[in-house]
């Protein structure tokens, strides 16, 4: 087995030179490379730590942006489902499934990533999962009115059975 070395590779202006720290210690964010075609004379990278604070906020504001453009993918190909069904009640479980997407969105992507963001673009985000959500919201409530509507404006009585 070969030794497990860790270098942390400093540029300066002048002089460019390789520096041994305590790699475990460090605080940043983890990096993985991607499965590239490894170069025969290289170096071989399985991790990197990025300690740089406006670097990390940058990397994390991308990789948000590029998640939230997927969510609203799949939202677009939902409301294109919602579309072509019929509208008695048949696409309301698909808003339900609209705000369940953005609500896991939100807890799981934003809150692991709020550390890393800066307090305006944390806000920014959450604004636009909020647009998403009401306007889901509104749809299942005008399919409602709707449904009430075509009852004739009339309340059915709901009894319990045994």
């Amino acid at each position: 087995m070969g030794k497990d070395i860790r270098y942390l590779v400093v540029k300066k202006k002048d002089s460019k030179e390789v520096t041994y720290f305590e790699y475990e210690k460090l605080s940043g964010v983890n990096i993985k490379p991607k499965n590239a075609k490894p170069f025969q004379e290289c170096i071989k990278v399985n991790r990197m730590i990025v300690i740089n604070p406006t670097l990390i906020s940058k990397m994390t504001e991308k990789k948000m942006q590029k998640l939230f453009i997927g969510l609203l993918k799949n939202v677009t190909k939902l409301y294109k489902i919602a579309l072509n069904e019929d509208n008695d009640e048949g696409s309301t479980p698909v808003f339900y499934e609209v705000l369940n997407q953005t609500e896991r969105f939100r807890r799981e992507i934003l809150n692991k990533n709020r550390k890393h963001l800066t307090e305006e673009q944390a806000h920014l985000f959450d604004k636009k999962l909020d647009i998403l959500a009401n306007q889901a919201k509104d749809r299942i409530q005008l399919q409602y009115i709707e449904a009430y509507a075509k009852q004739g404006g009339k309340e059915e009585k709901r009894t319990r059975s045994r």
